[in-house]
């Protein structure tokens, strides 16, 4: 794939959402290179990782088109802390400037993201308020339940309903790939079930995406609310994503947003 070919699909959308007026979203690829990444001088490495989201967010705003004057994202540390961004709030912070590992928000002028290299993106979106919210979601996060607290923080902060939700999981390591320890697999399937891991051969595996399910579900989601990207990082081609797991250090980050129009 050529890099212009890259560009044009740069995000990758939910069909479920493509003509919906009042928001507009997408979910990043490995459309902004890998020039840089395979440096061994590690400030150089970083400095290449942060391009690709610098990249990724001139993009997102130029596809999102006027009103948009930011793209927010936090710095992520795999908590469940959230930011809450208020459409009366006259102050917001800095991008990255804020600790915790995603944002809700009501406003109708800035982008809310979240970078990923692995783990799963999660973009809710309540029509009724409307209101919306990008979570970065790795295992610890999703075994806290920092989607549980995106729900929450929705139904407290904005009013919204659990049962008019709407929830698009995004591409991340798959039960395909995603090997883990026997004791992490045995931690997973005592508090989601047996469908939150699976067994490859004599490895164990994590379903997160499944898991993810499971815990919305149970909050009060339904079932038809919560739909999947169903795109595994490590071992996908076209698109090709950024990933730790596939490359360690020298990845990329992927960039994942969605906002009201």
């Amino acid at each position: 794939m050529t890099h212009d070919d890259r560009r044009m699909n740069a995000f990758v959308t939910f069909p479920g959402w493509r003509n919906e007026a009042c928001i507009v979203h997408g979910f990043g690829t490995d459309f902004c290179g890998y020039e840089g990444l395979d440096t061994e001088n590690e400030d150089n490495r970083e400095q290449a990782k942060r391009e690709t989201v610098h990249c990724a967010a001139r993009e997102a705003l130029k596809r999102a088109g006027d009103g948009f004057h930011r793209l927010m994202t936090v710095k992520q540390t795999h908590s469940t802390d959230l930011l809450v961004l208020r459409k009366d709030m006259d102050v917001l912070p800095k991008p990255d400037e804020v600790t915790c590992d995603g944002i809700v928000t009501d406003r109708s002028d800035l982008l809310v993201g979240v970078k990923t290299a692995d783990c799963l993106p999660l973009l809710f979106y309540a029509p009724e308020r409307p209101a919306v919210a990008a979570v970065h979601a790795g295992w610890r996060g999703v075994y806290e339940g920092i989607a549980l607290q995106a729900i929450r923080e929705l139904q407290d902060t904005f009013g919204c309903d659990s049962g008019t939700l709407q929830l698009v999981i995004g591409p991340g390591a798959d039960a395909c790939c995603y090997e883990v320890s026997d004791e992490l697999a045995g931690d997973f399937e005592k508090r989601f079930g047996s469908e939150a891991v699976r067994k490859v051969g004599s490895r164990m595996h994590l379903d997160l995406v499944r898991a993810v399910e499971i815990q919305v579900e149970g909050q009060g989601m339904k079932a038809e609310n919560v739909q999947r990207i169903g795109h595994c990082t490590i071992c996908r081609q076209s698109p090709r994503y950024y990933s730790w797991r596939r490359d360690r250090e020298k990845t990329g980050r992927l960039l994942h947003f969605i906002g009201i129009r």
